[in-house]
């Protein structure tokens, strides 16, 4: 699994990102699957926007050819650190008036083919 960072300076499980084994999937006949896991202890009393920004940093681990693989936080393609995160964050606040109460389907942007 991969856990979703609060901030740098002092980390706290907020999510969790967790594939579906693959063992599973061949017997279920699935495709590959994630699960968020929302820790809501840590994640219920957070700003919105940072309980945005934890998603995107847990959806970032999710490659683009939805293997069942996490991404790790660096390697091939762009690293998932707290920059990133808050690009991406920035590209979703551009593109509707206010992210955190919008409509989904209003939230269009794409995440990077890694």
């Amino acid at each position: 699994s991969s856990e979703g960072m609060v901030t740098r300076s002092r980390s706290i499980t907020a999510c969790r990102i967790w594939e579906f084994p693959s063992i599973w999937q061949d017997a279920l006949g699935v495709p590959p699957q994630y699960v968020i896991e929302v820790l809501a202890q840590h994640y219920d009393g957070l700003e919105r926007s940072e309980q945005l920004k934890i998603l995107i940093h847990e959806l970032l681990h999710i490659p683009s050819t939805f293997s069942g693989a996490l991404r790790n936080h660096s390697g091939q393609g762009e690293t998932i650190d707290e920059q990133t995160v808050d690009r991406y964050y920035e590209k979703i606040r551009q593109s509707v008036e206010d992210p955190v109460t919008a409509d989904p389907e209003e939230l269009q942007f794409e995440l990077p083919l890694f």
